[in-house]
């Protein structure tokens, strides 16, 4: 008699004050947001985690520029848990009805206003490669897996997030429920086939028509900030390295994140600064140190800043990490 292989089953439901320690806990994803608004950060993670499925929920209370890598060897599908979201993920607003799914490479690339609440299940390629061999032939149609969205109709939709709704309950209630094996079934086999057949599509992805040279321009602008570890470049050089205008630039940043490339590249180096005075050993480095290290020279101004975005003064952060 062959005994059935039942995978283990990791379980995390915490609450965070702080979102670098969210980071590390949640399994299999390589995280790197930054706080683009003024607040202190609290944010909620569920992850039930088996070999080829992980399903979760996450909800984040700030504004944020959202970076990172889904999990290797899996393709992520996620869809917002309320109508109350404003996502942009890839340049493309999402919308209630609209399943995101994360392209080949892995990259996350997403901008999350207050109030991101969304579910997310990762599929192993394992299950994929086997949901494909035994439906796209007879189906007529063609798995939609490239980065994008794919719009459900407004019941599909609805009806999958009730359906994610209640596993989100079940679990959180019951954490023992995970050794259920109906449980088991619903999550590794049941979730996985509904939302495959939702990407066994016989049309496009969605696509917002939008201007490709404030698009490119955003981009390159975005990437040169990212390669830049120590002092900003000045708004005029940012421009000429992106290859467009000053005012197309201001327009392309004002569209995505709702304030210039200037006060973006401040808070990229803020988040820099919040990230090393957790690391660093405060009996070697001071404040000023890391502050000079980014760019910034006024410390008044700096800690001024620094403690709008995050509520608390640099020292501060310091002392905790």
């Amino acid at each position: 008699m062959t005994k059935e292989f039942i995978p283990e089953a990791i379980f995390i439901r915490q609450k965070f004050n702080d979102f670098d320690h969210l980071q590390s806990v949640a399994p299999k994803w390589s995280l790197a947001f930054k706080q683009l608004d003024s607040g202190k950060f609290f944010g909620e993670l569920m992850v039930v985690d088996f070999h080829d499925v992980q399903f979760g929920a996450t909800s984040l209370n700030r504004h944020f520029q959202q970076g990172g890598e889904t999990p290797k060897g899996f393709r992520t599908i996620a869809i917002a848990a309320d109508g109350q979201q404003s996502i942009v993920a890839r340049g493309q607003k999402v919308g209630i009805n609209d399943l995101m799914v994360f392209p080949e490479g892995r990259d996350v690339d997403a901008i999350s206003l207050p109030g991101f609440n969304v579910f997310i299940v990762s599929i192993s390629d394992t299950i994929i490669e086997d949901f494909i061999r035994s439906h796209e032939p007879s189906s007529g149609g063609r798995m939609q897996l490239d980065a994008g969205l794919i719009n459900l109709k407004a019941t599909k939709a609805n009806q999958l997030r009730q359906q994610l709704s209640y596993l989100k309950r079940e679990v959180t209630s019951h954490p023992d429920v995970i050794n259920n094996k109906a449980f088991r079934q619903i999550l590794m086999k049941e979730l996985p086939e509904e939302l495959l057949s939702h990407t066994m599509l016989h049309s496009p992805l969605k696509v917002e028509n939008k201007s490709r040279v404030r698009d490119l321009a955003l981009k390159k602008a975005i990437e040169y900030i990212a390669s830049c570890k120590e002092e900003m470049p000045s708004v005029r050089e940012l421009s000429l390295i992106a290859c467009a205008s000053q005012r197309t630039l201001e327009y392309a940043f004002l569209e995505n994140y709702g304030f210039g490339p200037k006060e973006f590249m401040v808070k990229h180096s803020l988040n820099l600064v919040n990230k090393a005075l957790k690391k660093t050993n405060h009996v070697k480095d001071s404040v000023q140190d890391i502050a000079h290290f980014y760019g910034f020279w006024h410390l008044g101004q700096f800690s001024a800043d620094y403690k709008k975005l995050f509520e608390e003064l640099p020292s501060e952060t310091l002392r905790k990490g």
